[in-house]
C-alpha cells in the first residue's frame, strides 16, 4: 500500500524550541528505582521548558503541538502553561488548551472552561462545552460546571447551543432529547451530525434508538458519530446495530463500529471483531485487533504488529497513537513493557507524523524504561515531536 495521508478524524469539533544542549547527557537514564530524585527533576524541567518555548514558536502548527504536548502531560505545571495558550490569536492552539484544561483540578479548571465558553471561535466552544461535559461526571462539586452549561446552551452557533443541551442531560427537565431528534431530519449534515454528537453526550441508553436511526443516514460522517455514540453506551442491545455499521460502505464508519463493539461483552462481538479484522480497509482491521485485545485473542497482537510496520504512515501513526489511547482507559488488555516496545521503533520513523505519534503514545503507555527514548527525542528536527516528547516525559514522571 502507498503512503497517503491519515484518515480525517471524526472527531469534527477539532476544526481546524530545540533543547539538544544537554540532552545527550540524559540518554542511558530511566527511572528504575534507583534513579535519582535531581536526575527526575532535571528532565521534567527541561521537558517543561521544551513546552514553554513551543508555546511561543511563530508557526500555529507547533505551538499546537506544544498545546496537545501540554494537555497530554497530566502535570502540575499545566495550569499556569494553559493560561498562557488559552490567549493564542490561533484558534487552533486555543482549542487544544482547552483540551488541555481536562487535566485541571476542579477549582482551578471552572475559570479557564468560563472563558473558553466564551471564546469568539464556535470550535473552541464547542470543544468547551465538551471537556464541561466530561468533568461534570467526575467532579465532587458539578453544580457549578453545570452552571456554565446552562449558559451556553443560549450560545448563538447551533452547535454549541445543541451540544451543551444535550451535555445538561438529566440536569434538564424536559429531556432534550425530543429537541435534538428533530434536528436530525434537517437538511443540512451539519446540523444532523451536531444533534448526534449532541446525543451522545448524554451517554443516556434511552436515547439508543434514535442513535441507531441515524446510522441510516446518508452522510457518513453523521452515520460515524452515531456508532461512536453507541459504543460509548456499551448497551448490549446494540450489537445488531453495530453488526449492521461493519458493513457500512465507508470505512470510517466500519473502523468506528468496530471500536464500538469493543465496548461490549458478548460473545456475539468477538465474533463481528474477528470477521472484521480481515476487512479491506487497513484501518478497520487495527480498530479490530485493538478491540480483539479484550479476549485475549491471539488475532489482536498480530493485527496490531502488522498495522505498526505498515507502509502507509497514516496507518503506522493510527496505530501507535490508538494503541496508547487505548491503554489509557483499559491498561489491563496488554502489559505496558510489551506495548512500548511496540511502539519504540517507530520513534526512529523517516515520518515526523509517526515519530510524533509514537512518542505521544509512549507517554500515555507510561513505561518508564523508556524515558531514555523520549529524552532523546528532544533533539529531534521536528519541533513537534519535541513538544510531544516533551509531554510525554512529564506524564511519566509527573503526571496525575
Amino acid at each position: 500500500m502507498p503512503e497517503s495521508a491519515p484518515r480525517p478524524a471524526l472527531r469534527w469539533w477539532i476544526l481546524a524550541a530545540v533543547l539538544s544542549a544537554g540532552a545527550g547527557s540524559l540518554i542511558g537514564l530511566s527511572l528504575s528505582p534507583g534513579t535519582h530524585r535531581n536526575e527526575s527533576r532535571g528532565m521534567a524541567d527541561q521537558a517543561a521548558a521544551l513546552l514553554e518555548k513551543g508555546l511561543r514558536d511563530p508557526d500555529p502548527f507547533v505551538r499546537s503541538a506544544a498545546a496537545k504536548g501540554l494537555g497530554d502531560s497530566r502535570s502540575p505545571r499545566v495550569p499556569a502553561l494553559v493560561e498562557k495558550a488559552l490567549t493564542d490569536p490561533d484558534p487552533t492552539v486555543r482549542l487544544f488548551a482547552v483540551e488541555a484544561i481536562d487535566s485541571i483540578p476542579d477549582p482551578e479548571a471552572r475559570g479557564p472552561l468560563a472563558d473558553s465558553l466564551e471564546d469568539p471561535d464556535s470550535s473552541v466552544r464547542l470543544t468547551a462545552v465538551r471537556v464541561t461535559v466530561d468533568r461534570i461526571r467526575t467532579s465532587a462539586e458539578p453544580e457549578s460546571l453545570v452552571t456554565l452549561l446552562r449558559r451556553a446552551v443560549k450560545d448563538p452557533d447551533p452547535a454549541v447551543h445543541m451540544a451543551a443541551l444535550g451535555g445538561l442531560g438529566s440536569h434538564q427537565d424536559p429531556s432534550p432529547v425530543g429537541i435534538l431528534k428533530r434536528n436530525l431530519s434537517d437538511e443540512k449534515p451539519e446540523i444532523r451530525l451536531a444533534a448526534v454528537f449532541a446525543l451522545g453526550l448524554m451517554r443516556d441508553t434511552h436515547t439508543a434508538p434514535v442513535l441507531a436511526a441515524a446510522i441510516a443516514d446518508p452522510s457518513p460522517e453523521v452515520r460515524g458519530q452515531a456508532v461512536h455514540a453507541l459504543g460509548n453506551l456499551a448497551d448490549p442491545d446494540t450489537l445488531p446495530v453495530l453488526a449492521d455499521a461493519l458493513q457500512d460502505a465507508d470505512p470510517s464508519v466500519r473502523e468506528l463500529a468496530a471500536t464500538a463493539l469493543g465496548s461490549l461483552s458478548s460473545p456475539g462481538a468477538r465474533d463481528l471483531l474477528k470477521a472484521a479484522s480481515n476487512d479491506e480497509d487497513g484501518f478497520v482491521r487495527l480498530s479490530a485487533g485493538l478491540a480483539l485485545l479484550k479476549w485475549k485473542d491471539p488475532v489482536a497482537a498480530e493485527r496490531i504488529r502488522s498495522a505498526l510496520k505498515d507502509p502507509d504512515y497514516g496507518i503506522r501513526s493510527g496505530a501507535a497513537r490508538a494503541l496508547g489511547e487505548l491503554l489509557i482507559e483499559h491498561p489491563e488488555r496488554m502489559e505496558a513493557s510489551e506495548a512500548s516496545a511496540l511502539v519504540v521503533p517507530l520513534a526512529n520513523d523517516a515520518v515526523p507524523r509517526v515519530r510524533s505519534a509514537a512518542v505521544r503514545a509512549l507517554g500515555m503507555i507510561g513505561d518508564a524504561h523508556q524515558i531514555p527514548v523520549l529524552v532523546r527525542a528532544f533533539g529531534d528536527p521536528s519541533a513537534s515531536v519535541r513538544c510531544y516528547a516533551a509531554g510525554a516525559v512529564l506524564r511519566i514522571i509527573e503526571g496525575s
